[in-house]
């Protein structure tokens, strides 16, 4: 069994959802989510994304589901606005991710978790000379 497929199955039971409710949501098989949580089938990127979807999580739940997909797989996939600001914002982050200490991982996760302050009060003020 995959992290993904452990946490796929963890998640359908804490939110009291059959196999066949998932694979509706996803528009799968109800023995392809079956062989998902199993492990008895490799999940692709694009079926992992779909299922997760199809568990309609609580943003915790479904942001766990996502980090686990991505011990799966070793990468992690990203959907970024079609806005050219925040695309260029992703690709320096990714391009700069292995980058990061420890101290700079933890103070980027915080500033983009949910309860993260606003950006401007992590802006501090030149020092006037």
């Amino acid at each position: 069994m995959t992290p993904l497929g452990k946490e796929l199955r963890k998640a359908r039971i804490d939110l009291e959802m059959l196999v066949c409710e998932v694979a509706k949501n996803a528009n799968v098989t109800t023995p392809t989510v079956n062989n998902l949580e199993t492990g008895r089938t490799e999940i692709r990127p694009n079926l992992a994304r779909l299922v997760i979807e199809a568990h309609k999580a609580p943003p915790e739940m479904e942001r766990h589901l996502y980090m686990s997909a991505a011990q799966t797989y070793g990468v992690l996939e990203l959907v970024v606005p079609e806005d050219s600001q925040a695309q260029e914002a992703a690709a320096y982050v990714v391009q700069n991710f292995r980058k990061l200490t420890p101290e700079k991982y933890e103070q980027l996760k915080a500033l983009l978790s949910s309860d993260a302050e606003p950006m401007a009060d992590h802006v501090q003020e030149p020092a006037l000379p």
